[in-house]
């Protein structure tokens, strides 16, 4: 065993360990907690209803609805596989703001049974309070927030949901998770978008499927020519514009020109026709792009569309 196969099967042995070590250290620093901040709706109250219809006055504490007014519809969701006790609390969970933002009100408005949720609204963050918080239990708040008015390229909804920073510090829990979740027309006509294209590159995949299998795959002209040993050379016959013919054998070592004329004419040669070996890398490019790319591409929608109908199960929206 030479020194070069050894260090290529040291440099094998030592990926596959470091790779295992690395998904070990992974799975042992994970927090057992989890908690998912779920944006269920936001709304621009200037832009969805003062804008389209000036003569209808909106107000908030007496005061014209500005601008920058938005209503936040979120739910926290316990996503992790331990209960929360408020015991467990240091600090609590927090819907954080920049200086230049402000939070007006928020109240709860619903919960998973036995769930007692409450928020306390200060200027640049929300603070919530559970009591005990189990796992796959929920709670819903609304809350108003005053932004600065946005740029043309983005939205007043955008503005707020990016600039909202997460935090708590909960013993086993890690950072929280934050997800926008679509509105149910919007999801459907997402799905379909995803899979009218790969569903229509599929049936073409397996139509050129059927087509090879029955009109028969590409197959390719060879010339058996005897040799002085007595044996006999498959040569690959192509014409040139010279009026020529390249006869070309890898295994006897033939690579040559001679006249077409001359060629063809000779008694001792007999054609015979073999599948091309291109046919197999054919129907493999046609099944790896048409059908399994495809397939991949669907599953991964179909997966998707899954864990949003089931986030809004679980968060007791369906």
């Amino acid at each position: 065993m030479t020194i070069s196969i050894i260090l290529a099967v040291l440099g094998i042995v030592a990926t596959v360990l470091f790779g295992i070590w690395a998904v070990h250290v992974v799975i042992r620093r994970r927090y057992p907690g989890e908690i998912t901040f779920v944006v269920n709706d936001c709304i621009g109250l200037f832009d969805t209803i003062v804008k389209n219809f000036p003569e209808l006055a909106v107000l908030y504490q007496e005061e014209p609805v500005s601008h920058g007014l938005v209503l936040l519809k979120g739910t926290f969701l316990n996503s992790g596989k331990k209960d929360i006790t408020p015991e467990m609390v240091e600090n609590k969970i927090t819907l954080n703001l920049p200086e230049d933002f402000k939070w007006l009100a928020a109240k709860t408005v619903g919960s998973s049974p036995n769930v007692y949720a409450s928020v306390v609204a200060e200027p640049n963050s929300l603070r919530f309070s559970t009591s005990l918080f189990r796992c796959q239990e929920y709670f819903k708040f609304e809350a108003l927030a005053e932004l600065p008015v946005p740029d043309k390229d983005n939205s007043i909804k955008a503005k707020l949901v990016t600039n909202i920073s997460p935090s708590h510090r909960i013993a086993d829990t890690g950072k929280i998770r934050e997800v926008s979740l679509p509105t149910e027309p919007y999801a459907k006509r997402r799905f379909l978008k995803r899979i009218i294209m790969p569903s229509f590159m599929i049936l073409l995949g397996l139509a050129l499927l059927v087509i090879l299998l029955f009109k028969g795959l590409p197959a390719k002209l060879l010339f058996q020519i005897p040799q002085q040993d007595g044996s006999v050379a498959e040569v690959t016959a192509k014409p040139c514009r010279d009026g020529t013919i390249h006869i070309k054998s890898k295994a006897h070592d033939i690579d040559e020109k001679v006249e077409a004329e001359r060629f063809f004419s000779r008694s001792d040669i007999r054609p015979k026709i073999v599948p091309d070996p291109l046919s197999k890398y054919l129907i493999l490019t046609t099944l790896l792009l048409y059908v399994i790319l495809p397939v991949v591409i669907m599953s991964l929608a179909v997966s998707k569309q899954r864990k949003w109908r089931r986030l809004r199960k679980q968060i007791g929206l369906d």
